[in-house]
């Protein structure tokens, strides 16, 4: 059972808004209930427990004040009343997306020791996408998977590539970034995703940690601490499909690459960049025999390759002048194309044949199964002829 987010408002307008919105949020680690009536808050309280609970200023009364909950926050609406001072509070009148975001952290600032149940979801698929010659195409790659999957799945994306270029791609300009959730998880702190969902974004349905603006922040971790930081992530049934953009320039990338389930390296049909792959391919070979099985070359033609420059060059929108370019420059039509483009119908055709795969294996299984339920008693019946 999920822990108990409850949200109380008299403002029944604003409550509805604010419920549209955290429903449409897919990685909330909560059991989402809102009201409009506090007599009805304390009815629910009697027989749920309320892990966090958000309430307005006017529904504050003294009955909801001495609900047993695990943390109270209020949504001031100005200057606070003297009875609710020593509680934390957030103001009503901002987006939806930072008041939710501040309760966040009020949340895990002061959680140790209760956790959230890890509850591991079954087929949860740990993808790796690199390159050895075009970081653009390794990012439009990992992207445009992102946005396909997330259509069926629960999506986390994360650049590890420090100097990576995927900032102004989802062009919000996030003040809160992979940093502050690596500061958070190096300091050994409890309750990591809900510090995680205050400033994880989504796009799409994709979710996605802002990439840091600060690239030494990323190199300061090792393939260890990477691994556990996304096993939390992970563990909590939040998400069942991490997608890692890998640069090569962080600490230990084979660290990380050893903890996927998946391995795509996408490359154009350029000679370097096809050399440069083979003799990747006969390192890994080589060196890292665990991996067989987990790579897959993707081959990208010339055009394909030529149109993903072009759209990170304008933003999708056509002009010159990529971050430079000013106003062509559109992160979220880049993201849109990114999915339309040949890229995504590549993406789409491959886990069209995964999950054909996956249906045969299945079928497979089940027809051994069969044969076997169907051996066992006529081996039992000849046994007893026989007596």
């Amino acid at each position: 059972m999920r822990n108990v987010f409850a949200v109380c408002d008299t403002e029944q307008e604003y409550a509805i808004r604010l419920m549209e919105y955290l429903n449409c949020r897919r990685n909330m680690p909560f059991e989402i209930q809102m009201f409009t009536s506090p007599e009805a808050l304390v009815e629910f309280a009697g027989k749920r427990h309320i892990d966090l609970l958000l309430v307005s200023e006017r529904a504050a009364t003294d009955d909801i004040l001495d609900l047993p909950v695990g943390k109270l926050v209020v949504l001031a609406e100005g200057e606070m009343p003297g009875k609710l001072d020593s509680y934390p509070s957030v103001c009503k009148y901002q987006s939806a997306d930072e008041v939710v975001r501040e309760v966040m952290d009020f949340y895990s600032a002061e959680l140790e020791a209760t956790q959230p149940a890890k509850i591991m979801k079954p087929d949860v698929r740990r993808i790796g996408v690199i390159s050895t010659w075009e970081p653009a195409l390794r990012t439009a790659y990992a992207i445009a998977m992102g946005e396909v999957l997330a259509e069926n799945r629960k999506v986390l994306y994360a650049s590890l590539d420090p100097w990576s270029g995927t900032a102004p791609a989802f062009g919000d300009n996030a003040d809160r970034t992979m940093s502050e959730l690596l500061y958070y998880y190096r300091q050994g702190k409890h309750g990591l995703i809900y510090c995680a969902d205050s400033l994880i974004r989504s796009f799409h349905g994709m979710n996605y940690i802002p990439p840091s603006k600060h690239p030494g922040d990323l190199l300061l971790m090792d393939a260890g601490q990477w691994c556990g930081l996304f096993d939390e992530l992970m563990q909590t049934g939040t998400y069942d499909t991490l997608i890692l953009d890998l640069g090569c320039r962080m600490a230990d990338p084979e660290g990380v690459l050893s903890s996927c389930d998946e391995i795509y390296l996408p490359v154009s049909d350029d000679l370097f960049a096809q050399k440069a792959v083979d003799t990747w391919l006969l390192w890994a070979e080589e060196s890292h025999a665990e991996w067989t099985g987990r790579v897959q070359t993707i081959p990208v033609d010339s055009p394909t390759a030529e149109s993903v420059r072009h759209l990170f060059e304008t933003g999708g929108v056509g002009g010159s002048g990529g971050e430079s370019g000013g106003d062509f420059f559109d992160g979220r039509i880049l993201l849109e194309a990114l999915c339309r483009s040949k890229i995504g119908h590549l993406i789409r055709t491959q886990e069209e044949n995964r999950r054909q795969k996956r249906s045969e294996e299945v079928y497979g299984l089940w027809k051994t199964t069969e044969k076997e339920d169907q051996t066992v008693p006529e081996m039992v019946a000849d046994t007893e002829t026989v007596s």
